[in-house]
This record gives structure tokens, sequence and C-alpha cells, in this order.
């Protein structure tokens, strides 16, 4: 049976979340030695906070020293790449073979920062391995700045390319999104019962709450909060769900006939 090839990240992602363990030993059957993880410098323009979890893959602030601003990118984001591939497969020979099929153009780094770059319509390039773990390190690893450079991001001369094209991509999802769930409930209903029953407990929601409730922006969930914006029917459930004993008291606090339709 023949195995699906792909780039380093997406194998390694299929591994983990169809579980298999991450690498407990940089040894393999040859005398390659692989590292159990590595973390890699990501420079942007863009400045972030927080942390993301994905699969094998853990993305965490750097805290640059510098300020973030066209033409002149910090590292802002430390990204770890934990290892749950086998060993590498080495023919009976014992010699290596040539295989450029899966080549992307990049290492694991580029292939999960541009992607990451899509995702958040933010220019990132990575500028390479500044950790890592071999079997005998330390829990923390050790630095390893000897493949690290930081990376050249330029001025556009023109608009840039890459929020644009992130912004009508996520356009396109949402409107899909909502003609899909108009057709399978029908119109609408009152967007008075939002105003009344569920934005007024939304107003101490933090708003990373509300964007991983949603998968709305930042910035359109920054404005439902302040009350500017009603979002669409299909977020009310997550939405209440985040606002709570806030939202539930509010709702009950209601007449019957407007709490019965989102208590139901």
């Amino acid at each position: 049976m023949a195995t699906t090839r792909g780039p380093f990240g997406w194998e390694n992602w299929n591994a983990a979340v169809n579980g298999r363990q991450a690498r407990a030993t940089s040894q393999t059957a040859s005398a390659l030695l692989v590292p159990l993880w590595q973390e890699f410098g990501i420079y942007s323009h863009a400045s972030f906070t927080g942390g993301l979890e994905l699969g094998p893959i853990h993305i965490s602030p750097a805290f640059p020293a510098g300020a973030t601003r066209v033409g002149n990118a910090q590292m802002t984001l430390v990204m770890r790449v934990t290892n749950h591939l086998d060993d590498p497969d080495i023919n009976a020979a014992g010699t290596w073979e040539t295989d450029t099929s899966a080549y992307h153009g990049g290492t694991v780094d580029d292939e999960f920062s541009s992607l990451l770059s899509l995702a958040l319509g933010r220019r990132l390039r990575s500028g390479g391995t500044i950790r890592h773990r071999m079997s005998g390190h330390p829990e923390a690893g050790q630095t390893f700045y000897g493949h690290h450079q930081p990376p050249q991001l330029a001025s556009p001369q023109y608009k840039t390319i890459l929020p644009g094209i992130a912004k009508a991509a996520k356009n396109s999802t949402h409107k899909l999104a909502v003609r899909a769930w108009n057709a399978d409930h029908g119109d609408p209903r009152d967007h008075t019962e939002f105003s009344a029953q569920i934005a007024p407990a939304l107003r101490t929601v933090p708003i990373v709450d509300l964007v991983q409730a949603t998968g709305l922006s930042t910035h359109y969930s920054s404005l439902i909060r302040l009350g500017k914006r009603t979002p669409h029917e299909r977020h009310r459930d997550a939405l209440a769900s985040v606002a709570g004993p806030r939202s539930q008291k509010s709702m009950l606090g209601g007449t019957q006939s407007a709490a019965r339709p989102l208590l139901g």
C-alpha cells in the first residue's frame, strides 16, 4: 500500500493528531540523530499577544527588544515543533535516495510561518533555529544559533498584498457560512433579543474569548463588545455560552416570551 508523502510539517502534524507519541530519543536505526523538538525565531512587522497550541506546534510571544514597524521586522514569535515522526526511511543499501516529491522550497519553520502568515493576514518569516533538544540535553534544550539569520522583510513599494488576500478569503468563507446557516434555519430572529439579553453581558468578557468562540476577528469582536456591531445569528449560541451566567440572568429576567427562543 502506497504511503502518502508530504512536507515534514504536514506529516508530523498528521502523526500527532492521529495519536503518535512524541519521540523519546534522538537515536535512529542509522547513524542519523534527530532532534526531539526545535524552536524557531519568527519575525514580523506586527506585534502579537498570547500563544497558540496547534497540534505539535506551540507558538508563544518573543518580546522583541525593538519596536515593530513596517521595514523594521523583529523576532516577535517563537515556534516550537515537537517531533512525532518515526525514523527516516533509508533504503536497503544503506544510502540515501534523493526524493524531492514532498519538498515545498523550505523547512518546517518556513512551512508553518507561511501558513500562519496567511491565517493571520500578517507578514511572517522564520529566521531559523534558535534552540533544540537532543537526547541527553536538559529538558529546556540548548541554544542553537548556527543556522539562525534574521530575515529581510522590506517595506512594500505599494499596498501590502497579504492582508488583502487573507481578508478576501475570510470574507468569502463567512458569506458561505451565512448562506448555509440561513438555508437551514430560515430568517434570523429579532436582533433586539441579542441587544437586550446577551450584549450587556459581553462587555466584561475578554475579547480573546469572543474571538475563540466565534472565529471572528479581534477588531470585529471588540465592536461587538462595545455594542457597535450585531453578529450574525449563527454566532448567538456561542456568545451566550461565553457570556455565561451573566447572560442567563439577563435572559431569565425578561419576559417569558423573550427568553424562550434563546433557552429552547
